[in-house]
């Protein structure tokens, strides 16, 4: 498998999860800490039964080929455990404010650990007017342009299906990683620097509608008859 040698620990919510599950399927070792309290993730509907217990078949999907692990924030011992996992990452990926975020102490880790590569996904970024706002994936995709695309002249904008929004977001986490492990891989053996990235929900939505920007963009010398907003026209887009 192309990721046999990596280890990466997952801290992500539905924002980044699909993005582990990608690294994940090419082999890596993907660890992901639960709090005392569990996953909240594991509480995504639809569910079936097994053994009698509720299992989420969400839950299932996103976080599969993972090993997880339970750790108790008033556990001194096991929070120290999984610090110096972490030291001993290849990757970190996380979400700001997910339930696990806090449970790692990411300076410190890559103090520890100076190859360390660090992928952490927001909705809006470290910066600016919305840094402190969390969004849906609903309320992602409208405020990120992508719902606009969606339905037709006469009908209001349409919620993709599932959650695609951070799906995108997820992959883009995943595209990230990769990046930066080429990147460290080819530098010169003991001169393997970390690398760090922060993406937003925002700006990976913003970023797949190229299509539908070159509409506005470019108006003047596509001379089309709707001007510089592209109507939603259904799935012709």
């Amino acid at each position: 498998m192309a990721l046999a040698d990596i280890r990466i620990i997952d801290l992500t919510d539905e924002r980044g999860i699909y993005g582990t599950k990608l690294l994940a399927d090419l082999g890596a070792q993907v660890i992901r800490p639960e709090t005392a309290d569990g996953d909240p993730l594991r509480q995504r509907g639809p569910f079936v039964q097994n053994h009698g217990a509720a299992l989420s078949l969400w839950h299932s999907f996103f976080a599969s080929n993972r090993s997880f692990v339970s750790v108790d924030e008033t556990d001194l011992g096991g929070t120290r455990a999984l610090q110096t996992l972490a030291a001993a990452a290849d990757i970190i990926c996380l979400c700001d404010n997910s339930p696990t975020a806090s449970l790692i102490d990411i300076d410190a880790a890559k103090q520890a650990n100076p190859g360390l590569i660090v992928i952490e996904l927001s909705s809006f970024g470290r910066t600016g007017p919305w840094a402190d706002y969390l969004a849906p994936d609903i309320v992602a995709g409208a405020l990120g342009g992508a719902a606009a695309t969606t339905g037709d002249v006469d009908t209001a904008p349409l919620k993709n299906f599932g959650e695609l929004n951070f799906m995108v977001s997820g992959a883009y986490a995943a595209v990230a990683a990769l990046a930066a492990l080429h990147h460290q891989r080819g530098s010169a053996v003991g001169r393997r620097r970390g690398q760090t990235a922060h993406l937003s929900v925002h700006e990976c939505l913003v970023s797949c509608l190229e299509h539908v920007l070159m509409f506005y963009f470019y108006q003047q010398t596509l001379d089309r008859p709707e001007g510089r907003v592209l109507p939603r026209r259904g799935a012709l887009h």
